[in-house]
């Protein structure tokens, strides 16, 4: 995987408030769960660089870092900023995400990987465990809509935060490594930094919301 390393050097004047970048490998699926707390909270702003609707094969990690990098030059960062890349393992070998992780290491961004996919993040709000031990995309997906009525919504999984992030901490083989062990995802590491900068009592408003 050839990845250029681009830069940028934009730096706009000092804020209080935290800007979480989080470039997103899906069009929908994770744009639309991370969108909700964009304006949760007046400690943090969160932009999504969503995948190109209009371009839905570009979804190989040099595409999502291409993105970060485009969205990143567009608004200029602070110190305070974060940046975060959301992609699947999907398909793909553990060296395939090794050179992206060097580049987001250099630049003091962070690399989000689920394997195999996002769905392990919203199937750790109602399960502790899974009922195979590797399980495809597609396998995993029709099982999440068995066990969410009506199919999976953001709006369905967010009250239940606090026990996903206790899940996926349990299931975690080395939180300290980039690559996620089958059936894992680095997601509620993500999440835990977004709500401890939002601050835990927006964040019980914005799942109080959601429940409606």
């Amino acid at each position: 995987m050839n990845i250029e390393n681009l830069s940028y050097a934009k730096r706009p004047p000092y804020r209080d408030a935290s800007r979480i970048v989080i470039a997103c490998e899906g069009a929908l699926t994770e744009p639309n769960y991370f969108k909700h707390f964009e304006a949760a909270s007046p400690r943090l702003t969160v932009t999504i660089a969503g995948k190109d609707t209009e371009n839905p094969t570009l979804s190989a990690p040099k595409w999502v870092l291409a993105r970060a990098e485009a969205h990143a030059e567009k608004v200029g960062l602070a110190e305070i900023d974060e940046v975060y890349l959301v992609m699947d393992v999907d398909h793909h070998e553990e060296n395939e995400f090794r050179e992206l992780y060097e580049i987001c290491k250099e630049k003091n961004w962070r690399l989000v990987l689920s394997n195999p996919c996002f769905e392990v993040w919203p199937y750790m709000h109602f399960k502790e465990s899974f009922p195979d031990t590797r399980l495809k995309p597609q396998r995993l997906k029709h099982i999440l809509s068995t066990i969410i009525q009506g199919g999976y919504h953001p709006e369905k999984i967010l009250p239940y935060t606090e026990k996903a992030l206790k899940n996926a901490a349990l299931l975690e083989k080395d939180a300290g490594y980039f690559f996620p062990a089958e059936n894992t995802t680095k997601v509620y590491m993500l999440v835990n930094r977004l709500i401890n900068l939002m601050g835990k009592s927006y964040f019980l408003k914005l799942i109080q919301s959601k429940k409606g």
